[in-house]
């Protein structure tokens, strides 16, 4: 049985033939019964005028031609005598009922006979010789302009209808036929649709369940590592490292989950966006790459003869950029992966990282065999591989079009039996306020150093050496335990007071961290916080609440450093000699007796107030960077916290909050320093 589609088509090609048929038809019928109107007029008038003519009376020609044109037959006729040299005569003519606008006897001559002129809708025209004729004269032609016979005229009206009728229905059938088709289309067009978003929803639920399912067991993992001790810090570097990979893959998918759930239609319905509507965050590329590159050492630990380093050189620090970084991992662990496999059983894969101008310089090369040039024009484009089995160029496609989008660029660039590299650019972004691009040390103020890994305590001393601390009058002091610094602090606050901290985050076997030390000792504002968690957005979020800055811990050794004069980023050194005094602000006179006790105990020029309203008063005749140290409770519902904020809006730098009251009920605050009410020099 014929499908519906099949009928229409068989029905549209039935109907062009009848109507290329018909048309056919049509005018050959209207050219047929033309000729046999104008053979009957011209007999019938011909016939007429003949006897009038042989007899050459033109009044009985009149009456004929007349009668004629009084009866309907004719609408116009004109008769002319042809006379040399090539000149017609009018011997008569009807009167004007519409005669032609041109010369119908143009070009006729007594030899042409007989010539038929037909007009579109009104009839027809005739030229004919008559066959009388008038003495003197060549020869006698007649024209006529005749309206249609009313029988022909009734034959071309119904032709007409039926025309217009049947190009209708042509037309009718043109339209179901293309309506028909359109709806096909668009049916497979749906249906293709639906299709894909269902594909696409397969996929997506796979992802969430993939993700949901990863974090259980990441929970057991995180709870885990939190009883490590006896590792290694190098592997608990790894294990964390990879931790944080599976969780950021696990992240990655629900959040693509989520973007898909809102873009694919429906049966029913802190960081910037690449071209693709990626967010892009800012990260220190270099501690995204090495803890990558660490894993592919291990990965490819089965092929000694494979050799994987990344280079880092001073130019590699404090390099950041906007980037995806779980696209960004997968795009580097690719590139390596591709270098290894070019190698074979030996070789070196090495990784450096560098910037040019305003543009961060990543490249992964290897010295295998190389890539032919009319092979390498076409890496990197979709389906493009080499020397891969079973690759589909994906990876290098990926690496490419990822890098684009971030406003970046990939080039590969290779020389046969020598090897290949690739070169990423990718733009710079400024640093976090968090990083310290520059440690800076200062004559007379000490270091402190609280690590638990005695390689740090090394690097961090060849550092010291290199810019001659000693020279400078800067004491470096190692700690490893908590006990033992809370015990040199409290016994040298006038030291702690310009110290410069630098603490590990983790600390093996203690639940104390280097964020929560600086807390507890009111150190925050000394606190450059060097661990290899500077990636984490809880340890991200612990510096900024409390205004720690940071040194990833593989740059320890790349930081630069310098020897700068007297004056201090953090805290003035007070001493007997100094000029410069300190401020207390508590309306205990208990508190300004003992805090004068210590002052002049250790030389220190102090100035108490117990009312808020005179310090703020004399305000005008302290530096902005007086060290102030205020109660949080000044009575009469008076608040310290607030007359500490009022006076960092008007610049002064060195705030402090000296209050019987926790930390923690502060913490909304972290720009303020809070400490006991113990006066701060012992």
């Amino acid at each position: 049985m014929l499908s519906k589609w099949r009928l229409l088509q068989i029905w549209f090609l039935a109907g062009a033939v009848l109507a290329i048929i018909f048309s056919a038809a049509f005018f050959w019928l209207w050219s047929a019964a033309k000729e046999y109107g104008v053979s009957s007029l011209e007999k019938q008038i011909t016939t007429t005028l003949s006897n009038e003519l042989a007899e050459g009376n033109i009044l009985k020609l009149e009456a004929a031609l007349g009668k004629s044109q009084k009866e309907g037959i004719l609408q116009f006729a004109e008769i002319r005598q042809f006379v040399r040299p090539d000149s017609w005569e009018t011997i008569y003519k009807t009167q004007f009922l519409g005669s032609p606008a041109v010369d119908p006897f143009t070009g006729f001559t007594c030899s042409s006979g007989r010539l038929v002129k037909p007009h579109f809708w009104r009839g027809v025209g005739l030229l004919v010789v008559l066959p009388g004729n008038i003495s003197g004269a060549d020869c006698l032609a007649l024209y006529i302009d005749s309206d249609l016979p009313h029988g022909l005229k009734i034959l071309r009206n119904r032709l007409i209808l039926f025309a217009i009728f049947s190009a209708a229905a042509l037309v009718g059938l043109f339209f179901i036929y293309m309506t028909s088709w359109h709806k096909k289309i668009v049916l497979l067009e749906t249906e293709n649709l639906k299709a894909h978003i269902d594909k696409q929803a397969s996929l997506t639920a796979l992802a969430a369940q993939v993700a949901h399912d990863i974090r259980s067991p990441l929970f057991a993992l995180d709870a885990a590592l939190k009883d490590t001790a006896e590792l290694p810090e190098k592997k608990r570097i790894i294990v964390r490292h990879a931790v944080n990979r599976i969780r950021d893959v696990a992240n990655d998918l629900l959040e693509k989950n989520r973007q898909q759930t809102k873009t694919v239609p429906a049966a029913d319905s802190a960081g910037e966006k690449s071209e693709a509507g990626v967010i892009l965050q800012t990260y220190l590329i270099s501690s995204i790459v090495d803890p990558i590159i660490t894993e592919k050492r291990l990965q490819f630990e089965s092929k000694p003869g494979i050799n994987i380093d990344f280079e880092l050189t001073r130019e590699s620090y404090g390099l950041f950029a906007k980037i995806q970084p779980v696209e960004f991992r997968r795009m580097i662990s690719n590139l390596v992966n591709n270098a290894v496999e070019a190698l074979g059983d030996k070789g070196a894969v090495i990784i450096s990282l560098g910037h040019e101008n305003e543009s961060i310089i990543l490249t992964v090369s290897d010295n295998g065999k190389g890539i032919l040039p009319e092979i390498l024009a076409r890496l990197g484009q979709k389906g493009e591989t080499h020397g891969k089995a079973g690759g589909s160029g994906l990876g290098l496609f990926h690496a490419r079009t990822t890098a684009e989008s971030w406003g970046g660029s990939l080039t590969i660039t290779s020389e046969p039996g020598k090897g290949s590299k690739v070169t990423i650019k990718l733009p710079k972004a400024e640093a976090p306020d968090e990083f310290v691009p520059e440690l800076i040390l200062y004559p007379g103020r000490p270091v402190v150093v609280l690590d638990d890994d005695p390689s740090v305590h090394q690097i961090w001393q060849g550092r010291f050496e290199s810019v001659r601390v000693k020279e400078h009058d800067i004491e470096v002091l190692h700690f490893s335990e908590p006990d033992k610094l809370r015990t040199w602090v409290k016994a040298n606050q006038i030291k702690v007071e310009n110290a410069v901290c630098l603490f590990d985050y983790e600390l093996s076997g203690y639940k104390e961290t280097g964020l929560s030390l600086s807390e507890e000792l009111g150190l925050c504002g000394q606190t450059i916080l060097v661990t290899s968690r500077c990636e984490e957005d809880r340890i991200i979020a612990e510096c900024r609440r409390l205004k720690i800055r940071m040194i990833p811990k593989g740059l320890s050794g790349f930081v630069p450093m310098t020897i700068g004069d007297s004056k201090s980023l953090i805290n003035p050194p007070v001493s007997a000699s100094s000029s410069k005094c300190v401020v207390l602000v508590d309306d205990d006179a208990l508190t300004h007796m003992t805090w004068e006790m210590a002052a002049q105990e250790h030389g220190i020029k102090l100035q108490a107030y117990t009312d808020p309203a005179e310090f703020l008063s004399q305000l005008g005749d302290f530096p902005k960077d007086t060290p102030i140290y205020i109660d949080s409770d000044l009575g009469e519902n008076i608040k310290g916290e607030d007359i500490a904020a009022d006076l960092r809006k008007k610049g002064f730098t060195n705030l402090c909050l000296a209050t019987g009251h926790p930390p923690e009920k502060f913490s909304h605050l972290p720009w303020l320093k809070v400490i006991s009410k113990e006066p701060p020099w012992g």
